[in-house]
């Protein structure tokens, strides 16, 4: 399809020719008068005329010139990349050499190229991991069930694999539950359903579900909860203390310590989940809290890497905060505060 200039740019050029001509005009004139006042001009006024033209069609074109390279050029060149932007190119951009009202307005649309690229980038990575995600445990459901329909399995073989299709079809279900509590979550701008409830009973009640988890690896249980009374919604905060529970038990040493603390102080509810495991370093840190991020590849069977976005993001719409202390070797520590001012 051929670019065409929009009306207002025409509008915008004969609004700055006619300016200009007027300009380049008054300009002339009072050169016109000078060189006759002066002697300059004492031929045929027919000359002074030709003077007078030539001069205005100098100075008219310099000029036009001139505004047309500062004004009209930026906004040419915005419209093209607008159109690439609309046609799905998102890396374009715009050298901001304008000042003023035109500059900010590149300055715009280079920030929003830059939040359309970042947007798309998380677009397709989620598609990516998504589909990941889904088909490696199909893929095992389907090969277990091509055994089991065979017949040719011993009973324990045949119990085998239907654990492991049973294994398959929760990973399947947590991710499913996990993308739809963290896609609503997203859309949500403030926490509904909020009630008082005792959150030390909770952390509590959180452990006490995971029990299979950590009795299986021996784990020490050292939990020291003050009581705490808290305004929030239960069924988001809960989740909260399960995947931080369930990363600190996937990621501890059999036999190691599991601390759990909760206080309260300066207003705010501090609790505390620490491991004394693998750890994790510094560049695994910085990205642990992002959607489908995995820092430990070896592990990677027994999560879907969804578990701490949903914490972050139920902890920042609670107004808290939620961070994690960690090194290679020694564990890792990760502390929610949640604000008490209603509580």
């Amino acid at each position: 399809m051929r670019n065409r200039r929009p009306v207002g740019i025409w509008l915008t050029t004969v609004l700055l020719s006619s300016g200009t001509l007027l300009l380049s005009a008054l300009l002339a004139g009072f050169l016109a008068v000078v060189s006759f006042r002066h002697g300059w001009v004492r031929t045929s006024p027919l000359y002074g005329i030709i003077a007078f033209l030539l001069v205005s069609a100098i100075i008219g074109t310099l000029l036009s010139a001139f505004f047309s390279k500062k004004v009209l050029n930026p906004l040419i060149a915005l419209i093209k990349a607008t159109q690439q932007v609309a046609e799905g190119n998102f890396d374009v951009r715009l050298e901001p050499r304008s000042k003023g009202e035109v500059g900010e307005l590149i300055r715009n649309f280079n920030r929003m190229a830059e939040e359309l690229s970042h947007t798309e980038m998380l677009r397709s990575d989620f598609v990516n991991n998504i589909s990941h995600e889904i088909r490696t445990p199909v893929a095992a459901i389907e090969n277990c069930a091509t055994l089991l329909i065979s017949g040719q399995l011993s009973g324990a073989e045949q119990r085998e694999y239907a654990e492991m299709i049973a294994d398959g079809a929760r990973r399947l279900s947590t991710l499913s539950r996990n993308v739809l509590s963290l896609s609503r979550l997203e859309n949500q701008g403030i926490i509904t359903e909020r009630r008082r409830f005792r959150l030390d009973e909770q952390i509590r009640q959180a452990v006490v579900l995971l029990e299979p988890k950590w009795a299986e690896k021996r784990l020490e249980l050292d939990i020291e909860l003050s009581e705490v009374t808290y305004e929030g919604n239960p069924e988001l905060m809960i989740q909260v203390w399960i995947n931080l529970l369930e990363n600190a038990i996937k990621f501890s040493n059999a036999g190691g310590p599991l601390i759990v603390r909760l206080s309260e102080a300066g207003g705010e509810a501090l609790t505390t989940i620490e491991d004394r495991g693998v750890g994790m370093p510094e560049e695994v840190v910085g990205r642990i809290f992002e959607k489908f991020y995995q820092g430990n590849p070896s592990r990677a069977a027994e999560g879907n890497g969804l578990g701490l976005a949903l914490v972050k993001r139920i902890v920042e719409l609670s107004g808290g905060r939620v961070g994690v202390e960690s090194r290679p070797g020694e564990g890792s520590r990760f502390s929610v505060s949640l604000p008490m001012e209603n509580c």
